[in-house]
């Protein structure tokens, strides 16, 4: 019999924070008869604010044969702005701050635009390993993985001093 469990997740902020480094990507020389490369070397930091998931599943728990498997799973992704940081693009601060200007608003247009097909993929791929994962686990195994994971079993181990 299978149950089903609606859910509604926020994500205020998600940033990736790293280091990036492109040396002659584009040789202006070639395309306008300049004599310099494109090379940027630098930080960057994006942030997604408020990615919001939500949707529902169906799930199977069967108690003696076969395993737990989740289907039908539909996710609706909702995302409020995005920010990017990208610093040193040829060495020029207003042209960075160009390109960090037309990345915000492009990604938000994009995923906008393809919010059905990002909401698939993502339900798909994740109802995909999620199943991976599961096939052949019994309920008990469920319940013990969720009792070894429990807070209260590292706070009953005795401190050594």
């Amino acid at each position: 019999m299978a149950k089903t469990i609606d859910y509604d997740f926020n994500f205020p902020n998600i940033t990736a924070v790293g280091k990036f480094k492109l040396s002659d990507l584009l040789d202006l020389r070639n395309i306008l008869g300049l004599r310099s490369d494109f090379k940027a070397q630098g930080d960057f930091n994006i942030g997604f604010e408020n990615l919001r998931l939500n949707g529902s599943f169906r799930y199977d728990l069967p108690i003696i044969f076969g395993s737990f498997r989740i289907h039908d799973l539909q996710m609706t992704l909702s995302l409020e702005s995005v920010s990017f940081q990208l610093q040193g693009v040829i060495n020029s601060k207003s042209i960075t701050n160009r390109l960090n200007n037309l990345l915000e608003q492009q990604v938000l247009i994009q995923f906008n635009k393809y919010k059905s097909i990002i909401s698939w993929l993502a339900a798909h791929t994740l109802e995909t390993q999620v199943n991976r994962l599961l096939f052949g686990k019994k309920i008990w195994y469920l319940t013990r993985l969720a009792i070894m994971k429990s807070p209260d079993k590292d706070a009953a181990v005795p401190l050594e001093q």
